[in-house]
């Protein structure tokens, strides 16, 4: 069987829609480019449901196991096609549609160590975000109603896999954030440049939830409210703030480090 060669192949338009967002949504599936990127989620454990790549590709990297275990799903077109397709430059000659896991709100807010994310729109701080908590040893993520895609190539890409290791809901909207803190049974820290409370003077207790805002405007008011404890992290040259995902990394870590 020969390659397919043409941008209006059905199974070619299916995978163009999972570009954007609301298709992603709709589907249940997304996309991930490139041999490190597809090779890290298959060892993470994602579900693969098939795989584009020319077969110069192929023949190269023959040998990696998410070919091998996948050669039912293996749907071969030209290196040009994929050119077109793809987000990237200069891509490697493969893309893979990966199905979305699910995870239940019980399942999230289970954990000792809860990540809540407040509209994080930057792909970048989102994807570093997440990456780092799950080497700081948090357990699950909270991402509300106006945060960035989570599975958004620039995120998959910042994130190098970690989206699959950590049980995550996402588009939770505020109200039901709101009513998830209040039930919970936890301490809740948030991330607030206006509170007098620095994270190094302060003890952490598990089971807890840390709460990291907006970029440029920080936690909504009604969901900072619910938090039991605001602190900050203190800036010792001319910065008023630092970026969110340099911010969240450093509180992480300190709250692992002195939980008890």
């Amino acid at each position: 069987m020969d390659d397919i060669k043409s941008i209006k192949n059905s199974k070619v338009k299916e995978l163009r829609k999972l570009y954007k967002k609301k298709y992603r949504k709709e589907k249940g599936q997304f996309i991930l480019e490139g041999l490190r990127l597809i090779r890290g989620a298959y060892q993470a454990g994602a579900d693969i449901n098939n795989i584009f790549l020319s077969s110069q590709f192929y023949q190269s990297n023959k040998t990696e196991s998410f070919l091998i275990n996948n050669e039912d799903k293996l749907i071969f077109v030209t290196e040009q096609l994929i050119e077109r397709v793809a987000d990237t430059k200069n891509p490697q000659s493969v893309i893979a549609v990966v199905n979305q896991i699910k995870f239940t709100q019980d399942e999230v807010v289970a954990k000792d160590y809860i990540l809540i994310l407040d509209q994080i729109q930057d792909p970048g701080n989102m994807g570093t975000i997440i990456r780092t908590a799950v080497a700081a040893g948090f357990q699950s993520i909270v991402i509300s109603k106006g945060s960035v895609d989570i599975f958004n190539l620039k995120v998959l890409r910042a994130s190098m896999g970690a989206v699959f290791c950590l049980p995550m809901i996402k588009d939770v909207k505020i109200d039901e954030l709101t009513k998830l803190l209040k039930a919970k049974e936890q301490t809740i820290y948030a991330a607030d440049l206006e509170t007098d409370s620095y994270y190094n003077d302060l003890k952490y207790k598990k089971p807890l939830s840390l709460i990291i805002g907006n970029e440029a405007h920080g936690i909504r008011k009604k969901i900072l409210d619910r938090a039991d404890q605001r602190t900050k992290i203190q800036l010792r040259g001319n910065i008023e703030s630092l970026n969110a995902g340099v911010a969240a990394g450093i509180l992480m870590f300190k709250i692992l480090e002195d939980s008890f």
